[in-house]
């Protein structure tokens, strides 16, 4: 068995799932470069500045894994978000939390379509080791809990979109439209109505 070719042809079946669920339009398609396929002991990960995909062997008989790294080939070929040294530290986890939702929602997209069935979201057991790892694990668990709810509550419905946001619109977006916790369903809806709320002129003093 070509286990390369076989995975080449995994990720091809990918491509052609999501390519239409992210809507891709005629001018992105021309973005949409072949990506290298690469298989090797590190994490199975989507490279954006080698277009190349590198799969863990332990990876390729698992779905969720080929379908979020054809995700983030899509939508980082699409949406770059990418880190430099002028990225300010700010910005830095919700690029990641950004990038790590859409894989993931994409993944989700992508099983559902072929009909695999989708376990129930679980946070990771045990802490990093070490503080370099500590925004690798915050940007998958906040990424891959709001991914779980968008996919639940509305299916396909907002990967095209959402892939196409800046990271603080996207998370805020999620926010609302798929909150994860008691503060975001009640307490974020209340705030949006008070500030939508008209003031008559001369109220204010």
């Amino acid at each position: 068995m070509d286990v390369r070719k076989d995975l080449q042809e995994r990720i091809s079946d990918a491509r052609s799932i999501l390519i239409p669920k992210f809507s891709i339009t005629p001018q992105e398609q021309a973005m949409l470069h072949e990506p290298g396929i690469e298989l090797w002991d590190g994490r199975t990960q989507y490279t954006l500045k080698s277009n190349q995909i590198q799969f863990n062997r332990k990876d390729l008989e698992n779905p969720l894994a080929i379908g979020e790294e054809t995700a983030h080939y899509i939508h980082l070929s699409l949406n770059p978000l990418t880190i430099d040294r002028q990225t300010d530290l700010f910005d830095v986890l919700p690029l990641l939390v950004a990038r790590e939702l859409v894989g993931r929602y994409g993944a989700l997209v992508y099983m559902s379509v072929k009909g695999i069935s989708i376990d129930t979201w679980k946070r990771t057991e045990g802490l990093p080791d070490s503080s370099s790892e500590w925004l690798d694990y915050l940007s998958h668990s906040i990424g891959y809990e709001r991914a779980y709810k968008l996919f639940d509550l509305h299916r396909d419905r907002y990967l095209a979109q959402v892939a196409r946001m800046n990271p603080h619109n996207l998370i805020d977006f999620s926010r609302r439209v798929a909150p994860v916790s008691w503060y975001e369903r009640r307490i974020v809806p209340l705030v949006d109505r008070l500030c939508s709320f008209p003031v008559k002129a001369g109220s204010i003093r």
